[in-house]
């Protein structure tokens, strides 16, 4: 961790910060508007792209914000704002889920107007170049092909998961019943299963991509909040936020093969070291490491309010320090 730098976003500190893993000072900080959540880094590594949620979660009657702010990792500078409009919709609201393909295009989920909105060069104009409907209520977060011609939309209030084809309005979004309040999601490495934790009834839902159909469903601990796929063992890991706790599964048929218990809430997940140790933020404002084979904590950073999404780049990539 000699050379590396976390960046993450701090919700309710209102904040993007840069973390030496090191020494676990801060080497630049980005003020944002209320309650930034999800942030995803493009392919190149070059930007950061940052949804204005607006909100403090998805339980807030407010109406939030409708931007997605473009920061140039190497300087740690807003270069471009987006508004989530395209020519015929928009401002749309509350901008959760950010993803982006291998080509680098930008995809957008407003949870307020459940819609997708995608942009070719997030870096240039301020407008997205279109949008589709999700066929869902209060989607939150999504999953994406790589080469961005499927997506698929976990919505909060209808408990389903819709598949929409992002380019093509033309094409009707395909729900499937999961559980309740579906939220988190994650594509195997062949993207030819895709997970859902449903968060209302405590199961992770596995679903065939080429069928549209759900295989089956297991039980997890309380509250399984995010889901991830370990390539290197060949595993999910889920993050409980109700229930500060990890678990991880055999993908084939839902065995859980370990489990952790946390005096905090967990927010986020990300893997680093090549998938040899976790980076996991706490409600108790702390950032911990752990091996992951083990799970046993092997450092700690103290963060601002509310850490959440994280991801690791060099530090010679920088250029303030």
């Amino acid at each position: 961790m000699d050379n590396e730098v976390l960046l993450i976003v701090e919700k309710a500190s209102h904040r993007f910060r840069y973390y030496d893993m090191q020494t676990k000072q801060v080497l630049k900080q980005i003020a944002l508007s209320d309650f930034p959540h999800e942030f995803v880094v493009s392919p190149c590594e070059k930007y950061a792209y940052i949804g204005a949620y607006g909100v403090i979660n998805s339980g807030s009657t407010e109406r939030g914000n409708c931007q997605v702010f473009v920061l140039e990792i190497a300087s740690g500078d807003i270069v471009n704002t987006l508004q989530v409009a395209d020519g015929t919709h928009g401002p749309c609201y509350r901008p959760h889920g950010v993803e982006v393909d291998a080509n680098g295009g930008l995809y957008v989920l407003s949870e307020s107007a459940d819609r997708l909105f995608y942009k070719a060069n997030p870096t240039h104009g301020t407008t997205f170049d279109s949008s589709v409907p999700t066929g869902g209520t209060k989607g939150h977060l999504f999953a994406l092909t790589k080469d961005g011609r499927r997506a698929f939309v976990s919505n909060l209030a209808s408990g389903d998961v819709t598949a929409i084809a992002p380019h093509d309005a033309t094409t009707a979004p395909v729900a499937v019943k999961t559980g309740l309040k579906p939220e988190g999601r994650c594509l195997s490495p062949d993207e030819k299963t895709l997970f859902i934790t449903n968060r209302g009834d405590d199961t992770v839902s596995v679903i065939d991509v080429a069928t549209t159909q759900l295989q089956f469903s297991f039980a997890t601990p309380k509250d399984p909040t995010r889901i991830f796929y370990d390539r290197k063992r060949n595993r999910l890991v889920v993050i409980h936020y109700l229930g500060k706790a990890l678990s991880v599964y055999n993908p084939n048929n839902g065995d859980v093969l370990r489990t952790l218990t946390f005096t905090a809430s967990p927010t986020a997940l990300s893997f680093m070291d090549g998938g040899d140790k976790l980076i996991i933020p706490f409600m108790d404002n702390k950032i911990r490491i752990y091996d992951t084979d083990s799970l046993v904590e092997v450092d700690t950073i103290d963060a601002g309010e509310e850490p959440d999404v994280t991801y690791v780049v060099k530090k010679s990539v920088l250029k303030f320090i």
